[in-house]
């Protein structure tokens, strides 16, 4: 009875050395709580947060799980959530943003503006997001590895569709495009091709350095029709192969800017 007594109590006391939790609290300016939350062997677990030192208020949240070292964030503002989703984390402190699973961010704390899938730090599969004012959809597209690929659809703020089309396996805009009024009436339809320009501009300087900014233009082919918010036909567009205007009709008259060889 005795030695079963000692071997239980060594049991307890190893099971405690190896288990040793521990309640961490970080301090930043005038001793007000930074980060608050708890280790196990030294290792983060469970939930860790961290305050506002202005107001105290929560900033961040974060679900350390040390099984798979996935960390489930929590961002707030003004403290409401303004996104939630899953991330990566090595050695308790490098934190890699995106790492896996579904992520989304939110309006007021309760309205979604958008949401996605991760996978290996990038998105993956349909991206939404969500018009602040009436929520609804405002653009939805397939994505792989953060590229636009395959069909896109944009809408306008009252749910009608505003943009579709589809994009190549390099984030290109390709085959039949359209847009659309806020009617619903259709404004532009036409083909583009794999191909796109960039185009480099120094927006402003600052203290001496430029600020660049890159606009993308896609390259359009063939013939493109316009219409008036009525859906009346007013112009047509003939593009060649490069993306280079051949004639334009507008209404009743013609004009050819060159001709082919």
């Amino acid at each position: 009875m005795r030695i079963t007594l000692i071997i239980a109590i060594l049991m307890i006391s190893s099971f405690t050395a190896e288990c040793q939790t521990d309640t961490i609290i970080y301090y930043k300016n005038s001793n007000k709580i930074n980060w608050e939350g708890k280790t196990l062997n030294g290792r983060k677990i469970g939930y860790w947060k961290q305050f506002d030192f202005k107001d105290g208020k929560i900033m961040t949240e974060r679900f350390f799980n040390p099984t798979d070292s996935s960390v489930f964030e929590t961002i707030y503002q003004q403290g409401k959530i303004s996104s939630r989703g899953f991330k990566k984390y090595i050695n308790d402190s490098i934190i890699i943003d995106h790492g896996y699973g579904e992520s989304y961010s939110l309006f007021d704390n309760k309205f979604i503006s958008s949401s996605g899938y991760y996978f290996n730090g990038k998105l993956n599969g349909i991206l939404k997001s969500f018009d602040p004012i009436t929520h609804l959809p405002q653009k939805v597209v397939n994505v792989v590895n953060d590229v636009y690929v395959d069909s896109f659809f944009n809408f306008h703020s009252n749910g009608k569709l505003e943009e579709m089309g589809k994009f190549d396996s390099t984030g290109c805009k390709i085959g039949m495009w359209s847009t659309f009024y806020e009617n619903g009436i259709i404004e532009s339809i036409g083909q583009y091709t794999n191909s796109y320009y960039l185009t480099d501009t120094v927006a402003i300087v600052i203290e001496g350095i430029p600020i660049h900014t890159t606009a993308v233009t896609y390259t359009k082919i063939g013939l493109w029709k316009y219409y008036d918010k009525n859906g009346k036909l007013f112009k047509v567009v003939f593009y060649d192969k490069n993306g280079k205007i051949e004639r334009i009709i507008n209404g009743k008259k013609e004009l050819r800017l060159y001709r082919k060889d």
